[in-house]
This record gives structure tokens, sequence and C-alpha cells, in this order.
């Protein structure tokens, strides 16, 4: 009989991560930690695109920010594609190819002015990021959707557990 052989998309994740401290333990952030209401604590923010087994093209990371997040437009940096926030203000990555397994990375500063009525609580510092890209080998549409990240900062070995807003 005939062999009938059907291409499947590489799997392709996206990892998300909020830091105040880098590993050596030196801030990348600043303002107060914990958070306090009505005044404004910067993070550094890492996307990581990871285990792709096929090359990409036409690969687009955006991100929806929660109310009280914002982006610091000149901190972007990327050693792949190009980083920019349109005018809407949500933070968007570009990389016309990539080769398989190569985990690029950008990082840029975000910052958050907590409210009043976020006092005791623990705040989201990211919404919906989603990478959208064709994979090279199949044509096919790839889809990855990172994690949502907190200020309880879980991959900040220094910072971690420091999230809820105080007066």
């Amino acid at each position: 009989g005939t062999s009938l052989s059907v291409p499947v998309n590489g799997e392709v994740s996206l990892e998300v991560e909020a830091r105040y401290f880098d590993d050596a333990s030196r801030p990348v952030g600043s303002g107060p930690l914990p958070p306090r209401a009505n005044v404004t604590t910067t993070y550094r923010m890492t996307w990581r695109i990871k285990g792709s087994q096929h090359g990409l093209r036409d690969v687009s990371v955006r991100a929806e920010l929660p109310v009280g997040v914002s982006v610091e437009r000149i901190s972007g940096t990327t050693e792949t594609g190009s980083w920019n926030v349109p005018n809407d203000g949500l933070p968007e990555w570009r990389i016309d190819n990539l080769a398989p397994s190569l985990e690029p990375t950008t990082s840029f500063i975000i910052a958050l002015k907590p409210e009043n009525e976020d006092i005791g609580k623990v705040l989201a510092l990211s919404a919906r990021i989603i990478l959208s890209a064709t994979d090279s080998v199949t044509g096919g549409n790839v889809q990855a959707v990172g994690n949502v990240v907190t200020t309880n900062l879980e991959t900040d070995s220094t910072a971690r557990g420091q999230g809820v807003v105080e007066k």
C-alpha cells in the first residue's frame, strides 16, 4: 500500500519572568518592595522562546498588560529581532527567521503603580502574552501562550513572596 506522511508542526513555548533582583541579587527593578499603593515599582520582564524543533518565521510576541502596569518604552533589549511598543502601549517582539533550537530572549522594564483598592492583594504583572509564528518546515501556524507573572516574583530568589501591596 501507499504510505502517507503528514508533517506535524514543531512545538514551541514562551517563558515569561519578572524580576526585581538579578541572579547576583543586584537590583534590576526600583521603588518599594513589597509594592506600595500610589507609588511606582519597576521590574524587569523577560520573554524566552523555548523548545522550537523546527525553524520559525514571522514570529510575533504581543502582550496585553493588566490595569496599572505600563512599559518603559526605551527599556527593551534583544539580540534577536526587533522590540518595540506601538501606540497602543503594548510591547511587541518580532523575529523574521528563528533557527531551530535557539532560545532567544528579550527583556524590558515594566512599571506598576497600585491603587488604594489593591492594598493586601498580589497583583498580576502580565496578562495574555501570545506568540504566533509560521513553522518553516510545515508552513503551519504555531502558537504559544506565556505564563502569567505576579508581584510575588516566583523566579526571583531574593524578592520572591514580597508581592502583597502595602499602604
